[in-house]
């Protein structure tokens, strides 16, 4: 899931603000996660849905009146988990999507023009075929990475919450 939403929130970002004036500050700004070591961002994201001494529990609570238990609900957990690997990698996939965009010849999207396809259609018939043909063995390196990646896991929440002991599906008692 970290990588899907990683890589839609990189093609997204590269979409929408690689066209714009003042690009080389924005793309500065837009990878500023990266270049900070995993450990520290990863006790900053930690410390932020702190539900004590972080700033989003208050700030949910006064929006929605409940913060969820990011620390002790193994569903809320897993979702802050995937939130702080989003965090953590989607610069890379913004990068290696706006490299290969930029390779995709133009004379491709020309032809795409003459043919009557709007800014949908080339996006979803030439960009994001010719992307995904680029980007498949960095999507599955990506992947393999992160099903090895014992460090967010660990040093977010050491490992917690406990799951629950289940009982076999062919148990009835």
């Amino acid at each position: 899931m970290s990588v899907l939403v990683s890589f839609a929130l990189g093609l997204v970002v590269t979409l929408l603000f690689d066209n714009l004036p003042g690009k080389r500050v924005i793309r500065a700004l837009l990878i500023i996660p990266w270049p900070i070591p995993v450990l520290i961002s990863i006790l900053i994201w930690r410390n932020m849905l702190n539900p004590d001494l972080g700033f989003v529990a208050p700030i949910l609570e006064s929006i929605f009146g409940t913060s969820p238990a990011w620390f002790q609900n193994a569903s809320w957990t897993r979702f802050a988990l995937i939130m702080v690997n989003v965090w953590l990698s989607y610069p890379y996939f913004y990068v290696i999507s706006a490299g290969a965009i930029r390779s995709i010849p133009s004379e491709i999207y020309d032809a795409a023009i003459v043919d009557g396809a709007g800014e949908w259609n080339k996006l979803r018939h030439v960009t994001l075929p010719l992307l995904l043909r680029i980007l498949m063995p960095l999507l599955i390196a990506s992947f393999t990475f992160n099903f090895n990646n014992f460090n967010v896991i660990y040093l977010f929440n050491f490992g917690n919450p406990p799951m629950a002991p289940q009982r076999p599906r062919w148990c009835f008692s």
